[in-house]
């Protein structure tokens, strides 16, 4: 626990090179579902895995550079450790949060996710696995 009541576990760089491992596979598999823009399931499937690539990046980041990682149940606060990381975590944190912002319309939605959103996951999805990569591999 963090001192603002934030649900953390700890965690180094063993687990930071899992997480930032996961993090790829669920981008490169997102990417080549993501090829598919005409099929509906395929969009809202490359969704879920760029969402999850940055969650998975988030976490890779933050063992790495803060010894710990978000377990709470609101994905908000794994923005929150994210920002703290220096330097760039501000802006990762922001391109994490536009993530979050799509999770439950890939994970639970009832409509397909569109081309356009699709792309702005994909591209947010990138930049999380680039900055946690520059954190876990500098």
């Amino acid at each position: 626990m963090t001192a603002r009541g934030q649900r953390t576990q700890d965690c180094g760089r063993r687990e930071a090179r899992k997480r930032l491992s996961d993090a790829r596979h669920q981008l490169v598999t997102g990417q080549r579902e993501a090829a598919n823009t005409l099929d509906a399931a395929a969009r809202t499937t490359a969704g879920g895995l760029f969402v999850k690539s940055a969650i998975a990046a988030a976490d890779a980041a933050c063992c790495e550079a803060l010894g710990r990682r978000s377990r709470s149940d609101n994905h908000r606060d794994a923005a929150k450790l994210l920002a703290q990381i220096t330097p760039n975590g501000k802006e990762a944190a922001t391109a994490f949060g536009r993530l979050i912002a799509h999770k439950d319309h890939v994970d639970y939605g009832l409509t397909a996710v569109s081309t356009a959103d699709l792309k702005r996951l994909q591209r947010n999805a990138e930049k999380l696995l680039e900055f946690a990569e520059s954190v876990v591999l500098p």
